[in-house]
């Protein structure tokens, strides 16, 4: 009986090589889909820092705007007192002459 040829022996070996062979398979394409992640998470990582140093530069013109509004506020009211203070002083030299 040693020598008989045995067809299922046959196929549970071929079947156990096919399977092997695709499990190989999947484990490359899960080493190449693990690559790309990462390198998408790199990319995502890199967008991320851009975007927030964006907002810190639009936060940072925000409060530039902000001190502008102030110090516009102060010059209107300077340029106000300032136009009274001459309008008084060239009342007072139209009574002098």
């Amino acid at each position: 009986m040693s020598g008989e040829h045995d067809p299922n022996g046959e196929k549970l070996e071929a079947l156990e090589a096919d399977l092997l062979e695709c499990k190989t398979e999947v484990g490359k394409e899960l080493e190449r889909g693990n690559i790309r992640m990462n390198e998408l998470q790199d990319k995502i990582d890199s967008i991320s820092a851009s975007i927030e140093e964006l907002l810190s530069i639009f936060r940072a013109a925000n409060g530039f705007a902000k001190v502008m509004g102030w110090i516009g506020k102060i010059l209107k009211w300077c340029a106000a007192i300032g136009v009274a203070v001459l309008a008084f002083w060239a009342a007072l030299k139209g009574v002098q002459k």
